[in-house]
């Protein structure tokens, strides 16, 4: 039999096809099987230690998809003989629904964190209103200390990300016309690459400028809506320091309310994609080494304490099987690494005979399962597909025209300490605008001389301060 190195070095070179390729998509298969597998027990373990810290405490939303993934779970792995190929397709369907689910509404939450983080901006600039005896800093010197924070980083990626993250904290003193016109800059860069590069800078943009409204609202988190609509209903000008106390620390609870269900739907969704990459490779339930036989042991263990609902401590026996893990995923990953270096180089360079000996769904199906297992891929929607079309000029415009709408007619109904929370949010977004340490420093200086509220300024100038702690 060939091994890995061989069959990638034959594969690169286009050497016996209709042998290798088959025999690669197996391979490769097998070693995603077994990867998912190894991941699903650890992390179906840690999301019974996560909920067992709460005493079983969630609420419909969350149970709705938890009996989802224990139903497939008992269907695949606490039961006899293996399933059917139609039995791992409706499988299949189930997990590829919830995930869905899952994704929607990860999106409202995310609506609720950007909408939260615009009021939390205004709170953090109002702050220092209700009091008579803090301390101003230079503005020259303050100048100076952020310029040098800026420019501290050794190459231009952690430099342009030091200016957004100072110009998210700056105040906002800007002509509405000036405002636009950066937004028109920043859309122009698009002109000529693929439309869905520029719809994700808008849908970026209208998320943080409280544009965006995905489905679900009104259906889920209607005690956190509740809030957040509410928000929109304060008139921060007339506020006293009692209400703004009520409001500082309400929008501190439901923050950490949103993220604690945030954080929760992480969990749920890791394993729904190792469960949901098994089943995309299944080809039957049997174990091959004492480790698989561990895995199997847990899974159905924790899957008996889940349907139980006591929230007992997992016993000290199931824990140990862990152990019988350690080393395999290493190895795995090893082998992974080599295949998938050629997986691209043979699909886009080997179609026609991938489609020729039929596999063009399963190597579908790879990619996949590449996608699940890859770090920052969790909440991947596989059913979102991105044509390669070039934004030409009048697509870029119009984008253009209907988000600089859109934000007109939302500045019509909020107050100015709203409005400039938005901007700071999106401004720090844009493609970094500036061609020099000069206009940085002009700026930066402008922004807050310009600004005439003592009290803002300095808070301003408190968090861009926290930046450089965070450095030092």
């Amino acid at each position: 039999m060939n091994s890995i190195k061989n069959l990638v070095y034959e594969l690169n070179r286009g050497k016996q096809l209709d042998i290798n390729i088959p025999f690669y998509k197996d391979v490769l298969k097998e070693i995603y099987n077994q990867t998912s597998f190894l991941h699903l027990a650890m992390e179906y373990y840690v999301l019974y230690e996560i909920l067992q810290e709460r005493e079983g405490r969630d609420n419909a939303y969350l149970s709705e998809d938890l009996s989802v993934v224990h139903k497939v779970m008992e269907q695949v792995f606490c039961r006899e003989k293996d399933l059917s190929l139609q039995e791992v397709e409706e499988c299949i369907t189930e997990i590829e629904e919830v995930r869905s689910d899952v994704i929607r509404k990860m999106e409202l939450l995310t609506m609720y964190t950007d909408k939260l983080q615009i009021y939390e901006h205004v709170v953090n600039r109002m702050e220092l209103q209700f009091e008579t005896d803090f301390e101003e800093t230079d503005v020259e010197s303050f100048v100076k200390q952020t310029l040098q924070f800026i420019f501290s980083g050794e190459d231009n990626v952690v430099i342009n990300e030091n200016i957004k993250e100072v110009l998210a904290e700056l105040p906002v003193r800007m002509a509405r016309s000036k405002y636009f016109q950066l937004i028109e800059n920043s859309m122009s860069v698009y002109k000529g690459s693929d439309k869905s590069a520029l719809d994700r800078f808008v849908y970026m943009l209208e998320t943080s400028a409280m544009l965006y409204e995905p489905e679900g609202v009104g259906e889920y988190f209607n005690e956190i809506q509740e809030f957040a609509d509410s928000l929109d209903q304060c008139i921060f000008a007339e506020m006293s320091e009692h209400d703004f106390s009520d409001l500082y620390d309400s929008l501190e609870e439901y923050a950490g309310r949103i993220e604690e269900i945030a954080n929760l739907y992480v969990d749920i969704q890791t394993v729904l994609n190792s469960l949901y990459g098994y089943l995309l490779s299944y080809s039957g339930r049997g174990c091959t080494d004492n480790s698989e036989e561990a895995c199997l042991d847990i899974l159905r263990t924790l899957h008996q304490m889940f349907v139980e609902s006591e929230w007992k401590a997992i016993p000290e026996e199931v824990a140990e099987k862990l152990v019988l893990t350690e080393g395999k995923q290493e190895k795995l990953a090893e082998d992974m690494i080599q295949l998938q270096g050629a997986f691209y180089k043979l699909v886009e360079g080997h179609q026609d005979k991938i489609e020729k000996l039929g596999l063009v769904e399963e190597f579908v199906r790879l990619e996949m399962e590449q996608q699940l297992l890859s770090v920052g891929s969790t909440f991947v929607d596989f059913h979102t597909e991105e044509e390669e079309v070039i934004a030409e000029e009048d697509y870029v415009l119009e984008k253009t025209e209907e988000l600089i709408g859109k934000l007109k007619d939302r500045f019509a109904k909020q107050e100015m300490c709203v409005n400039r929370a938005v901007i700071a949010a999106t401004i720090s977004k844009f493609p970094v605008f500036f061609t020099s340490s000069k206009e940085v420093e002009e700026y930066i200086r402008e922004a807050l001389t310009r600004c005439k509220d003592i009290a803002e300024r300095q808070a301003s100038m408190n968090l861009i301060q926290l930046l450089w702690d965070g450095t030092e």
